[in-house]
């Protein structure tokens, strides 16, 4: 694959944002074994048909749970069990 044709895959990708909670650290994620394992379940559903992307907002007191994929349904279900894991453990 050339940069360009891989560019356009990946622009072609839907894309989910979910919203974080307030007052949570970024730090909290490595030490909440719910919440790695919700993110280890979800990367391991997608395979290498997307990817996920949990961090610390840098402008807001929240977390980010933002993915991508070819299967919208799949990404839904990933980012809310993470979300709802990250809930959880707050």
């Amino acid at each position: 694959f050339t940069m360009t044709e891989l560019k356009a895959v990946l622009r072609g990708l839907p894309r989910r944002k979910a919203p974080g909670i307030d007052t949570i650290p970024g730090e909290m994620l490595q030490h909440l074994g719910n919440v790695q394992a919700a993110i280890a379940d979800g990367e391991k559903a997608l395979g290498s048909t997307g990817r996920l992307l949990i961090r610390k907002s840098g402008t807001e007191p929240l977390i980010r749970v933002m993915g991508e994929a070819e299967d919208k349904a799949l990404l839904d279900s990933i980012i809310t069990k993470i979300c709802t894991a990250v809930e959880q453990a707050a």
